[in-house]
């Protein structure tokens, strides 16, 4: 028993850890991608560090998914190599047969709920944190020579010519607060601390577009405050942990804290619900056991996900929608197939007798 044992559970496991690792290398390549088209210029330890802060999110996303399709994996290789029949012979049942596979939906169950619990929100808000420096910390790399950027919570548009070496050239600046047009031949930014910057414009005008003449003032040196402030959290649940979701208490962050700490029995029931739809022919193969994985955890998981909307809008207890609804869907699950099993067993007796 402890052979087999060992054997159901590192096979489920391995399939799950493999199937995550392919995916999450996809979403996150992909969002990479998108980070790198919008900060060319992060450096090679803050795109590792980003990569890394992406993981928690990615496990939430794709874990599930993952252990539908180990599961199925592992019950077809049983069926297709006819291991399930030297099981049976061994005088396993199919409870016994499952047990390992369960055990491994519990493990990432529970590790599915406390990386949604504390790891995420942590994640989410260094992810938020990072990306803020690397947006904000260096206004030299910011300016694409040619390219307006506008600095929305400064009123500041800027555009230069050039820019090497810390150096901009042709520069225009375009103030909303005061309405006024700075443009210079020649400027530097000086870094005075955390996201405390100044723009040192030499040889240029001033014009004033709130005055009805289009008279401009010529200076030598202008300096215009380039600070962006620090970083502040924004107000989402995405960044409490559930400690915190208690302590706003409101039917939104109960919903959220419920949700998250119900992850270890939403991927028990999964996991329960995919052992119902392993193919019990050789003759199904691969092909059939990941479509019907596929099309019963987007079944689930939009079941969750609307009970989820209807408990945040408080149309439902969110003390108890969730830790109900997972068995419930198990349970509707097996009654279905019981009922359908029993229809074609009417059917084939019906057809025999004809």
């Amino acid at each position: 028993m402890t052979i087999i044992f060992r054997y159901l559970f590192s096979t489920t496991l391995q399939y799950t850890i493999g199937m995550f690792a392919g995916f999450a290398l996809l979403q996150i390549g992909q969002q990479v991608i998108a980070i790198l088209e919008k900060l060319p210029n992060i450096a090679l330890s803050q795109l590792a560090y980003l990569v890394v802060l992406l993981i928690p999110d990615s496990f939430n996303d794709i874990i599930p998914i993952a252990l539908v399709l180990a599961v199925l994996l592992t019950g077809n290789q049983l069926y297709s190599q006819s291991e399930i029949y030297i099981l049976r012979n061994s005088g396993l049942n199919s409870i016994q047969t499952s047990l390992p596979i369960l055990v491994v939906g519990l493990g990432i169950g529970i590790a599915m709920t406390i990386n949604a619990s504390y790891l995420k929100p942590i994640a989410s808000l260094k992810l938020s944190e990072l990306t803020f420096t690397i947006t904000n910390s260096n206004f030299t790399d910011y300016l694409v020579p040619g390219e307006f950027r506008e600095l929305k919570n400064l009123g500041l548009t800027i555009t230069a010519d050039d820019n090497k070496d810390g150096e901009l050239t042709d520069v225009f600046m375009h103030n909303a607060q005061t309405n006024q047009v700075i443009t210079g031949q020649k400027a530097y930014i000086t870094n005075n601390g955390p996201f405390n910057y100044t723009l040192n414009i030499e040889q240029g005008s001033v014009l004033n577009l709130t005055e009805n003449s289009l008279a401009h003032t010529d200076f030598k040196n202008y300096h215009a405050n380039l600070s962006r402030g620090q970083f502040k959290a924004r107000d989402s649940v995405e960044f409490y942990n559930i400690v915190e979701l208690y302590q706003h208490k409101g039917t939104f962050p109960i919903t959220e804290m419920h949700w998250r700490l119900s992850r270890f029995l939403y991927c028990l029931a999964l996991t329960a619900i995919a052992l119902l739809f392993i193919p019990k022919s050789p003759r199904s193969g691969t092909s059939l056991a990941i479509l019907s994985g596929v099309i019963m955890f987007f079944i689930y998981n939009r079941i969750a996900n609307k009970f989820y909307s209807q408990a945040s809008k408080g149309h439902l207890n969110p003390h108890l929608v969730f830790w109900i609804l997972y068995p419930s869907v198990y349970i509707g699950v097996l009654g279905l197939k019981a009922a359908i099993a029993s229809f074609k067993g009417w059917l084939f007796r019906a057809r025999q007798t004809a």
